[in-house]
């Protein structure tokens, strides 16, 4: 109406008048923590939104081309990914901790949408068990809830008897917000080592959504699940428990530093940094091969060894708190030779990140080594191909990042 298109022209001239009078650049350099706040704040506004609607555009449009008799599915293959609180070459503001904190906020902000759109489910699928037959697998399901009965609904344990979509989905709202409590606490460096996790990881949630989905899909409700709920879990499919990928980077001065210091206070060897590539290669391969890691004292250590140590710890810790793909690439700036990728996975075994389990060696990182000199670049194939090969590198997958479905990438700049 021409109202309406009043008011928009109205608030576009004083968005206008707001920007005439706002700084161009600001006074202060924003804090490390800030920038952290301010990219999650665009994704919530933006991407919580985008992605669904993303995914019906193109459901829509494969209907329209090859209609409905197919029932072409669409996977999730959307994915996102982000530098901010983990990119720390040249950054000494960029610390162990901030990381930390990067994921942890990713992680408070997903759980939050996902309560939100919890909420509005439970008062969207009120299906009465007296008007359609929910699928034997929710049902087991839901009695399987029994040991939340208590403290969710507390005296009224029989509420939404009949109503099985909101009673799952109350339960499921408990059980988001015991994650939030816990990543809250976290937070505040003031977690309870006995707070009881909700979910202990994004599949397990999956699991339960699929359910709902599949149980209405039986009853001849398919349409009311593809509605909101397939939203909620086109949502959780893609930003899981951490929302975004990290990506962690750090200069290979750093690695090269780090191990020569371990290996001199494990008495492996004095003079790491003296030894010619091959022989560096050869070193590194039989310790990321040896049955444990290298003994330690760890408060021997300089500040700066002990800190490109803990950013490992970091990565373990948060792939086990959060969730496995929390973390996209380690990237190392200024790569020159093979042995520093090597030094990379020698200090991931050092934290368990890379290890030997019963099925074999497992590696938990995906290693993408920066080359940005021409000179690097011109011998790439020299570094990853000939010497690994001379080395016996080669003949053993997990001393290469090609291990655990984490192949390796090589960028050039």
């Amino acid at each position: 109406s021409r109202r309406e298109r009043d008011d928009v022209t109205q608030k576009l001239q004083e968005e206008i008048q707001v920007l005439w009078k706002t700084d161009e650049v600001r006074i202060h350099r924003p804090q490390v923590r800030d920038e952290i706040r301010n990219g999650i704040f665009y994704y919530q506004d933006s991407l919580f939104q985008a992605v669904p609607t993303t995914y019906r555009y193109l459901e829509n449009a494969i209907d329209r081309v090859y209609g409905t008799e197919h029932a072409i599915k669409v996977p999730s293959l959307l994915r996102f990914g982000s530098w901010i609180g983990g990119d720390r070459d040249g950054n000494p503001n960029v610390t162990p901790e901030t990381t930390e904190f990067a994921l942890r906020l990713q992680a408070r902000a997903v759980v939050l949408e996902y309560i939100c759109r919890v909420t509005k489910l439970h008062m969207v699928l009120t299906h009465s068990v007296l008007l359609c037959k929910p699928s034997v697998a929710l049902l087991d399901n839901i009695a399987a809830d029994a040991i939340y009965a208590k403290v969710v609904f507390g005296d009224n344990v029989h509420r939404f008897d009949n109503e099985p979509y909101r009673r799952k989905l109350f339960v499921m709202r408990y059980r988001l917000e015991q994650n939030l409590v816990s990543i809250k606490r976290q937070l505040q460096e003031r977690a309870d080592p006995h707070t009881t996790y909700g979910y202990t990881s994004e599949q397990e949630l999956l699991n339960e959504l699929y359910l709902i989905r599949d149980s209405l899909h039986g009853h001849g409700d398919g349409n009311i699940a593809n509605g909101d709920l397939q939203d909620l879990i086109r949502l959780v499919e893609t930003f899981g428990f951490y929302l975004l990928a990290l990506d962690v980077r750090q200069e290979s001065t750093r690695h090269t530093l780090a191990v020569a210091e371990l290996l001199e206070h494990s008495q492996s060897h004095h003079n790491y940094q003296r030894l010619p590539e091959l022989e560096r290669i050869n070193l590194l391969c039989e310790l990321i091969r040896a049955t444990s890691p290298l003994p330690l004292a760890r408060e021997r250590l300089s500040k700066e060894t002990q800190e490109t140590l803990q950013v490992f710890r970091v990565m373990h810790q948060m792939q086990d708190e959060i969730s496995h793909k929390a973390f996209g690439t380690y990237v190392i700036s200024m790569t020159h030779h093979a042995s520093h990728v090597l030094e990379v996975l020698l200090l991931a075994r050092q934290e368990e990140l890379v290890q030997l389990a019963d099925s074999g060696w497992q590696c938990h990182l995906r290693v993408t080594p920066l080359f940005e000199t021409i000179d690097d670049l011109n011998h790439i194939e020299e570094t990853f191909m000939g010497v690994a090969a001379r080395s016996g590198a080669a003949a053993a997958p997990h001393t290469m990042p090609y291990c655990h479905n984490r192949p390796a990438r090589c960028r050039v700049k």
